[in-house]
């Protein structure tokens, strides 16, 4: 299958579009800067992992449990906590909405030309 990956936040959407995709679940890509991604969607969240050249970063987002980004660099590593809005998996769309501060941001995977 393939997926259409949308990443919303305050400055710019970043749209994705993954082909051939085993498992809706747990996928990989590439983004726009060239880093690795890894995406893993859970019953009640979704989990990130990217490494590119200058830092590596996760950023956890669970519905009604603790959620986080955290950026690690030569230099050190930050956190941020983050705050899930809404999460919500409607057939071939999963939606997440999140904040981190106050900058409200959102993730949306649809599936393209097949059923989840």
């Amino acid at each position: 299958m393939n997926i259409q990956l949308k990443i919303k936040n305050v400055d710019s959407v970043e749209t994705i579009n993954i082909e051939n995709v085993d498992n809706i679940n747990s996928f990989e890509y590439e983004d726009s800067y060239g880093a690795y991604n890894k995406m893993s969607i859970l019953d009640n969240g979704i989990i990130i992992t990217r490494k590119a050249e200058s830092h590596d970063s996760e950023i956890v987002l669970k519905e009604n449990e603790k959620s986080f980004l955290v950026i690690k660099t030569k230099e050190g590593i930050l956190e941020f906590d983050t705050k899930v809005l809404a999460f919500e998996r409607n057939n071939d769309i999963i939606t997440l909405v999140y904040k981190v501060n106050e900058d409200e941001n959102s993730i949306e995977i649809k599936v393209v030309g097949a059923s989840i």
